[in-house]
């Protein structure tokens, strides 16, 4: 009896397919699953592809210029096929992101931005968070949490007005107020607010002035403000009319005079002052007198004297002239060149206490 040696029996074409077909269903799931795989497969084989081309053109150069005096062409060759390839990675790489963002879902975008970065993640709305947050923070702390962000605006409380219904008072002025506004406020006429508090101009009347509200209802007679209105005009004419309006010498100073030939342009105020007093050169525009004389020791002041040099630094350029007179009013009179009767002449006229801005004696 012969023993036959026993051999695997052979496999079947029909196996062998099946298992390829399994195989490659796998990896096309696989791939499918997994799109950065995927992709990075596909450009693996375009750089395999793409390479092998330039490895036989590479090739075939060194073949035709495989001389010594071809070696630095080489050397080119070389450095850049090391470029490119340590290059490929992060070119795959960069590229296998942009393919994975654009074919998954947004909400698992968000998740793959926030895992690239995470101290920059990306808030959708940033009140809802911190409503949100708050919400947690308050219901925590046992209080009821407000159902959104709301807005308030700080208004400074209003103190309440005193009462006038049964007798005068006395009232500070406030911001915003006026005398119009008070006579409403308190039920007084704004005559009879002028006549006990000896008003002439309301407008002067300033925020923090005291002064004195009547009785709500109570009115001064047309006859009693007449009466005090005469006897202010009778007291201002008697004032004036006592004003001696007579050369104040004993006020008068004495100063080196000036003269027709002074370092100043002529026209000007500033050559007319320098005609009557000597006037230091290089004093510059008339606003700036009341500076250079104090820097040169002269004396200044606000009150006005016989012989002082009267300056004022209103307009771009200011304005000098000579005090002739002081009267007993507070007025005096001043002479002056390019005043009020033009240029290159001279005037005269009286102006009243505070016009100066100053004077140097």
């Amino acid at each position: 009896m012969l023993i036959h040696e026993e051999n695997e029996p052979p496999i079947s074409n029909q196996s062998e397919k099946t298992k390829n077909t399994v195989l490659v269903s796998k990896i096309k799931n696989y791939l499918q699953k997994y799109p950065f795989i995927r992709s990075s497969y596909i450009y693996l084989l375009k750089l395999i592809a793409s390479t092998g081309v330039v490895l036989s053109h590479i090739l075939s150069y060194l073949e035709r210029f495989s001389a010594p005096k071809n070696l630095p062409h080489i050397a080119i060759v070389a450095i850049f096929l090391v470029v490119f390839i340590s290059n490929t990675g992060d070119r795959l790489t960069a590229m296998a992101y942009v393919d994975e963002l654009t074919t998954v879902a947004p909400d698992e975008q968000f998740g793959i931005i926030q895992s690239v970065d995470a101290y920059t993640p990306l808030t959708k709305d940033d009140a809802a968070a911190v409503d949100k947050s708050l919400s947690v923070a308050v219901l925590a702390s046992g209080f009821d949490a407000p159902s959104k962000s709301v807005e308030t605006n700080i208004t400074a409380r209003e103190e309440p007005l005193p009462d006038n219904s049964a007798s005068d008072i006395y009232y500070i002025i406030r911001n915003g107020d006026t005398l119009t506004s008070l006579s409403v406020k308190f039920g007084v006429k704004l005559s009879t607010i002028k006549y006990v508090n000896d008003i002439d101009n309301i407008n002067l009347v300033k925020p923090g002035s005291k002064i004195k509200i009547s009785r709500r209802g109570y009115e001064v007679s047309a006859a009693a403000i007449a009466k005090k209105e005469a006897e202010k005009t009778a007291k201002l004419a008697a004032t004036k009319s006592s004003s001696v309006r007579s050369s104040s010498k004993v006020l008068a100073i004495t100063r080196p005079a000036g003269a027709k030939n002074n370092n100043y342009p002529y026209g000007w105020c500033t050559y007319y002052v320098a005609t009557q007093r000597f006037v230091p050169a290089q004093w510059g525009n008339a606003k700036y007198w009341l500076q250079s004389a104090a820097r040169a020791g002269y004396a200044t002041g606000s009150k006005p004297v016989a012989g002082a040099i009267y300056v004022s630094t209103r307009g771009w350029g200011g304005h000098v002239a000579y005090v002739e007179e002081v009267y007993g009013d507070g007025s005096y009179k001043i002479s002056e060149m390019n005043g009020y009767a033009g240029w290159g002449r001279i005037g005269s006229r009286v102006v009243g206490a505070g016009d100066a801005s100053g004077f140097i004696y």
